[in-house]
């Protein structure tokens, strides 16, 4: 994160998102295709942030409907992205100004053609109520330093009539020019150059002069020009967002004080779905303070519920849409998705001990506005240990104003939860039909992937976990032998 980004993020209320968060939960996938016009707009996907305040996003999310919803919004769009992609991050050339510094002429050039961009933009923006929220300075002040003619020319250089010196200097260099191109001889065009190289210095040393004057004019209206950086990128974001809500399923979430999400999606996980023959199964979720399990077959379906969740929590909290039919949710200021092993590895760390490490941390950092997601925890420890680990996880959440979603295979857990959901998993399908696809097919795994409903069901706590490993061993062919050995364990 730049200094610059850092600073606007804490001034304006704003909790930065860590990196692999963004990544694993699909996030990234998401910014990636939105596209933003300007550098400024970039900039906040690449730092993606969440609302610390509750009203601000509440603001926000109302921006973002009422553009969405206005009848020329497509129109507006348009208009605005041409001059929002040809703006450049000028913000350097600001700070070097505001600490007195005297401005080049091709930073007081890119300095104007900003500027003329933005007065552009304050005049398309004061079409739609929505925009006009969005505090954007008037450059009027920095256009008259450097447009004093109001041409609005998109070029820029130290005019005659910017001083009376100047502009005598310059009359009396173009006479000498006059002069050398008529001398008679090379000993008089010499002479002539060399009143000519004397006239040059005096007419840097006027426009040195005039640089410095006109960097301290503008030194003062820095701190306006950079605030208009941060306010363009808002607007570049809001118009992404309001784009998302009108062409794509999504809604704004509503607030509430549970977090509901109906027939949410994972854009990048549908993605892949798809590409491999099959259809992602929306999931739907509704979650209380304290703990939910959500158990099922270890076939990656309870970690696209975690990840899904995630992700349009994490759109929820930073004034975007969510992939959802339906969402509602309190505010939320810290997301924690704990997976995977690899960081471990990275400190040094077996995979169960750095595990231990990351949920202590993570339990010690969730408060009331915290959404908490654990996938598989003790999954690197015996089975009887790992169990006995979860239920007193799950039992110590439960009891938390934390939102707590964990995810395991174990048994005997749901009953320390507060709610509890399964995996649809293979219920009602054909086994006879699935084995039969995977008889002609290169990868049963992906068979089965195809057939497997990774959407969620609320269950009672004490119904029990379906015993699903067991029928993929069959359909993945197993051989007989082995297969009988298994099903002996099963029955004692």
């Amino acid at each position: 994160m730049t200094d610059n980004m850092r600073n606007e993020v804490q001034q304006s209320g704003l909790i930065p998102v860590p990196r692999e968060l963004v990544r694993k939960s699909g996030l990234q996938y998401v910014l990636d295709r939105l596209s933003p016009m300007s550098p400024f707009g970039a900039e906040i996907l690449a730092n993606f942030a969440i609302f610390a305040d509750g009203e601000a996003l509440v603001r926000e999310r109302r921006m973002v409907s009422e553009l969405a919803g206005s009848a020329d919004f497509r129109e507006l769009r348009d208009e605005l992205d041409i001059p929002l992609m040809r703006l450049r991050d000028i913000r350097g050339s600001l700070s070097r100004c505001a600490r007195g510094e005297d401005l080049l002429i091709t930073e007081l050039f890119e300095l104007k053609v900003f500027v003329l961009l933005l007065r552009r933009i304050r005049e398309i923006r004061g079409r739609n109520p929505a925009l006009c929220r969005i505090e954007l300075p008037d450059p009027g002040q920095v256009l008259s330093l450097l447009d004093p003619s109001g041409k609005g020319e998109e070029r820029y250089r130290i005019e005659d009539d910017a001083s009376p010196e100047l502009k005598e200097i310059r009359k009396e260099k173009r006479q000498v020019e006059s002069l050398i191109y008529a001398a008679k001889d090379s000993a008089e065009k010499e002479k002539f150059r060399a009143q000519r190289d004397q006239i040059c210095g005096a007419e840097e040393a006027e426009e040195r002069r005039l640089l410095h004057e006109i960097s301290a004019g503008l030194s003062g209206l820095c701190g306006d020009l950079t605030r208009s950086c941060g306010a363009l990128g808002h607007i570049d974001i809001l118009l992404r967002k309001a784009d998302m809500l009108g062409s794509q399923e999504t809604v704004i979430p509503e607030r509430a004080e549970e977090i509901i999400f109906r027939d949410m999606i994972n854009p990048e996980i549908a993605a892949q779905v798809e590409e491999s023959g099959g259809s992602f199964v929306p999931v739907s979720i509704e979650l209380s303070r304290g703990a939910a399990v959500i158990t099922g077959a270890n076939m990656g379906g309870k970690t696209v519920s975690l990840k899904s969740l995630a992700l349009n929590t994490l759109l929820a909290m930073g004034g975007y849409p969510v992939y959802a039919r339906n969402a509602a949710l309190p505010d939320i200021s810290r997301v924690m998705l704990l997976s995977g092993n690899a960081e471990d590895h990275e400190r040094g760390l077996s995979s169960f001990g750095g595990e231990v490490v990351r949920i202590k941390d993570a339990v010690d950092k969730a408060g009331p506005g915290t959404l908490l997601l654990l996938d598989e925890p003790a999954g690197g420890t015996n089975p009887d240990e790992g169990a006995a680990i979860v239920r007193g996880l799950v039992t110590y959440l439960n009891g938390r104003e934390a939102f707590s979603v964990i995810a395991t295979h174990y048994d005997r857990v749901a009953p320390c939860a507060g709610r509890n959901y399964r995996i649809k998993g293979l219920q009602g399908e054909d086994p006879e039909k699935i084995k039969s696809e995977i008889e002609n097919s290169a990868s049963g795994v992906q068979v089965i992937a195809r057939h497997m409903n990774y959407g969620l069901y609320p269950c009672s706590a004490e119904e029990e976990s379906p015993r699903e490993a067991l029928l993929i061993c069959r359909l993945l062919g197993l051989q007989g032998d082995l297969m009988e050995c298994i099903e002996q364990q099963y029955s004692e």
